[in-house]
């Protein structure tokens, strides 16, 4: 296949690509094409030729780097991964114009046209009629995208004689033969690597969420009646499956208010929110994860429940979220580290 497949496979796999790995590769890549051997052939021995490719090339290609391994084989295997067409030496080349020498000839041309017969030069139609029309002419085709200005020549009037200008341009032209290389027919596709076994089956420590360890809470029947985080109250639904809450061994007895029951709640609820947050901290370490990334390390933990958290921290600026679509990255401030 085309690079494009390779692309929507590294794009599938949203990998936290190491910065070094592509600028290297492409380095290697552009001095391996330089030793590389071509033969170049004219358009009469090409059509002799034929169909029959000047190299092809097979074998997996495997690139290891900080425990990730990048393999590259080909996508159809009755096919080769690259199919090298021989060079043309023959190819027609046109020559870079030089167009701003080329228009301030021709403005020249409109300057002693109107040269006087003493001698002196009349600049009056070259710089107030010619120069104000092409100037007008160019702002006819300007359009501006997101605060920058290009020129659309389609919205550029036409010139009265047309024939004559594209008889004038090209004349121009200068042209010449030159060898090119053959373009290769690439049959490629990328096994991208998965995070180790040990990050998809990390388990974190709990962070202790006890309010006696904190905070001086009178022993009292209301709220802040001293209870440790498995002692939470009864009756209220597991919001995170995947984050453990026990019943509390003493329920409220038919005697006792509910207000003791309900005040025991915003702990539950605190507890829990401090685990998630200690989940998302320990998955995404010391670098820059993606949500792919994330997606992977937390498959235990119900997905709307940490991405609502993660939503919550980048709002406090306990995480740090960088890029958009793809390429976004989500890390931890210096200072929370």
């Amino acid at each position: 296949m085309t690079k494009r497949n390779m692309t929507n496979q590294v794009n599938d796999a949203q990998l936290n690509v190491p910065v070094h790995l592509p600028h290297a590769l492409k380095a290697f890549a552009e001095a391996l094409m330089t030793e590389l051997p071509q033969e170049y052939l004219d358009k009469e021995a090409r059509k002799a030729r034929g169909n029959t490719p000047m190299a092809t090339g097979d074998g997996d290609i495997e690139i290891t780097t900080l425990g990730q391994t990048f393999t590259i084989t080909s996508d159809d295997p009755d096919k080769p991964m690259v199919s090298v067409p021989v060079g043309q030496s023959d190819k027609v080349t046109t020559a870079s114009i030089p167009w701003q020498k080329i228009c301030g000839v021709l403005f020249q041309e409109l300057i002693s046209l109107f040269d006087k017969p003493d001698g002196e030069t009349d600049t009056t139609y070259a710089m107030e009629t010619v120069m104000a029309r092409v100037n007008w002419f160019i702002d006819q085709g300007l359009t501006e995208d997101d605060g920058r200005l290009k020129i659309d020549q389609s919205k550029l009037p036409e010139v009265r004689d047309p024939d004559e200008v594209a008889q004038f341009l090209n004349s121009l032209k200068r042209q010449f033969k030159s060898k090119s290389r053959g373009t290769p027919t690439l049959n490629l596709s990328v096994v991208c690597p998965q995070p180790p076994a040990e990050v998809l089956q990390q388990t974190f420590a709990t962070p202790n969420t006890d309010y006696g360890s904190v905070f001086q809470i009178p022993n009292t029947d209301g709220f802040g009646s001293h209870q440790t985080s498995d002692e939470v109250a009864t009756g209220q639904q597991d919001e995170s499956p995947s984050l453990s809450r026990s019943v509390s061994p003493n329920p409220v007895t038919s005697g006792e208010t509910g207000g003791a029951n309900g005040s025991q709640a915003s702990p539950t609820i605190f507890q829990d929110r401090e685990k998630m947050t200690q989940v998302i901290i320990e998955a995404i370490g010391g670098e820059p994860r993606t949500i792919g990334y994330l997606k992977k390390v937390l498959c235990d933990i119900d997905e709307d429940t940490w991405k609502a958290r993660l939503n919550a921290m980048i709002e406090t600026g306990e995480i740090v979220k960088e890029g958009v679509r793809r390429s976004c990255r989500y890390s931890i401030p210096e200072v929370i580290a």
